[in-house]
């Protein structure tokens, strides 16, 4: 099967290659996989056969020939048909082969794919194209948690011209649509702390960075309870955690 190849930014034959990975997207189906040829030990990053299909050459429509039979002696000649001109591409044709959104522009998107680790997503848009987003760009997590966000989530995408990876375009901003049902305080365990700030990590694996007016002295492995989350005001945005609460203890720490 011939395959968009992003590394070599050409069509290449995968039948007699290895599949190293992939990478699901809608209904199950790989939107980007890693080949290796056995031959050569090159690896090729391709896209699915319906996203390869726009790199595909164009077959060439068939030219229409006029066959004229000359006439019997006293026979009149037929008339030769005209032959229409091809019709010109369209304009909206145009617009989809030269898109190229404004990175002010927000277009609706679809979660397709999550990494494990929650440090990325690959995000769909209507018109079939795949957009990678770090997770970095996604400042409206449900108090912080990736493990909330799966594949299916409505979100809105400012985006632009991706340099590496296996996409053509990356997230700027990604904006979640869901409503998520998050609790207003979560239990956690200290991971590190310096007297204002620290990192908690919650019983669901998310970390989330902590940060309080007043010093407090905890230790790592101390059990806290969290609230107060908001979206930080230094880049890159994230949701964080303005007060603390020390369990089994009357000491609590509050941030306007």
């Amino acid at each position: 099967m011939n395959l968009f190849c992003t590394t070599c930014d050409k069509l290449v034959e995968t039948d007699e290659m290895v599949m190293v990975r992939d990478w699901p997207g809608r209904r199950g189906k790989a939107n980007v996989a890693i080949f290796r040829d056995g031959k050569s030990g090159a690896v090729h990053t391709v896209l699915n056969e319906m996203a390869s299909e726009r790199y595909r050459p164009k077959p060439q429509e068939p030219e229409t020939r006029v066959v004229v039979i000359p006439p019997e002696a006293g026979e009149a000649a037929a008339p030769v048909p005209e032959v229409p001109p091809p019709e010109p591409m369209s304009e909206q044709t145009m617009v989809v082969e030269d898109w190229s959104p404004s990175p002010e522009e927000w277009f609706a998107a679809t979660v397709d794919m999550k990494a494990k680790n929650g440090g990325f997503l690959f995000l769909g848009l209507s018109n079939g194209e795949q957009v990678f987003c770090s997770i970095a760009a996604v400042p409206n997590r449900p108090n912080g948690h990736l493990c909330l966000i799966q594949p299916g989530d409505s979100v809105t995408v400012r985006i632009t011209e991706n340099d590496h990876v296996n996409t053509r375009w990356k997230a700027l901003e990604a904006v979640l649509q869901n409503a998520y049902d998050v609790p207003p305080r979560e239990e956690a365990t200290i991971k590190w702390w310096s007297e204002h700030y620290g990192v908690v990590i919650r019983p669901c694996g998310c970390h989330i960075f902590v940060t309080v007016r007043d010093s407090i002295s905890l230790r790592e492995g101390d059990a806290v309870t969290i609230s107060g989350f908001t979206e930080s005001t230094s880049e890159p945005r994230s949701t964080i955690a303005t007060e603390i609460e020390i369990t089994g203890s009357e000491e609590e720490i509050f941030e306007e």
